[in-house]
């Protein structure tokens, strides 16, 4: 809650800007006639848009050209009535207490940050009425020093921090199983209770996994054979010569978990009884070990470009060393 602000204003301009922390303004009006209200960037006696109400007409003045008027009993001499500002990008619109839209139209809308009320007619009285929101403290950035990955075993029930890894009506979460030799990342969906790991062409059931729980990890975008540095390694394939990652695609309408095989160029996803492979996707990976390796490869590109033993004669305008780089990590 924050404070109930009541002023009176009586002429024609209100020196008073108060503070909006969102696109709405809720506010009570008492009063026969001529109450205006403007929306501002910065305070100051030009309100980039105007909004006047009377006791049969409105209407509302952009950039000083009135834009749209009806007319419609509104205000009342005893009595607060109210009213509901809303503002987009594109559009504004006043409504009544009773959600009734009263105007509604397109225009460009910009950023607003202050109103004020005033009365369009001398010596007129309105009583206003409305809240102010309470500010809004400044959060402190703090590093996460929780939360690590770590894999669970299913035991009929999530664990806690399960790591939500897509959708497909409800939501999914990554696991891993064992499967002919290999340990596999999968998808465990929870009305069914079955997890599944995409395999040789088809999407395999599993009744005991493991499930990612944590939270330090972020999804990056991919494709082909593209692993980026500090990718969290899901499993092995089944000659135990290959980390599989974990990776998660769109696929028919869903966001599916699945497993990334670097030397197949693509992610496998369980869908519907079968293995299916997608060319560009999000793969899982650790932020700290991506933006600190990634930090270090910077350097060493740079002092490599500094370094007199350069013989290659490749002009600088010819580099691509200003180009996104990936680091494979297998």
């Amino acid at each position: 809650m924050g404070d109930l602000i009541e002023i009176p204003t009586y002429s024609q301009r209100n020196c008073l800007f108060y503070k909006v922390t969102s696109n709405t303004l809720v506010i009570e009006i008492k009063g026969s006639n001529n109450a205006a209200i403007g929306l501002a960037t910065r305070p100051s006696s030009n309100c980039e848009i105007e909004i006047y109400i009377g006791n049969e007409f409105c209407w509302i003045k952009v950039e000083k050209q009135p834009r749209k008027k009806l007319n419609r009993s509104l205000l009342a001499r005893h009595s607060f009535r109210k009213f509901l500002i809303t503002w987009f990008t594109d559009r504004i619109q006043l409504s009544n207490a009773n959600g009734e839209s009263l105007i509604n139209f397109p225009t460009v809308i910009p950023d607003i940050k202050y109103f004020t009320c005033f009365s369009f007619k001398l010596r007129n009285l309105i009583q206003w009425r409305f809240e102010i929101p309470p500010p809004r403290p400044i959060m402190e950035h703090k590093p996460i020093t929780t939360g690590s990955m770590e894999w669970i075993p299913w035991n009929n029930q999530l664990p806690d921090g399960a790591l939500i890894g897509g959708y497909e009506g409800e939501n999914l979460y990554i696991i891993r199983s064992r499967h002919r030799g290999s340990t596999t990342p999968g998808k465990f969906v929870p009305s069914t209770g079955v997890g599944y790991v995409p395999w040789g062409g088809q999407s395999v059931n599993k009744y005991e996994f493991e499930v990612l729980c944590g939270y330090n990890c972020s999804w990056e975008p991919t494709s082909d054979d593209i692993i980026p540095v500090g990718a969290i390694v899901g499993g092995r394939s089944e000659d135990h010569e290959e980390r599989l990652f974990i990776g998660r695609a769109r696929h028919a309408g869903h966001l599916l978990p699945g497993k990334v095989q670097p030397t197949h160029r693509c992610c496998y996803v369980p869908y519907k009884g079968k293995e299916v492979a997608v060319k560009h996707y999000e793969i899982l990976v650790n932020p700290d070990t991506h933006m600190s390796r990634a930090c270090v490869s910077q350097v060493l590109a740079r002092d490599s470009e500094d370094s007199p033993d350069d013989d290659s004669g490749q002009d600088d305008d010819q580099s691509d060393d200003n180009q996104p780089q990936y680091v494979a990590a297998y």
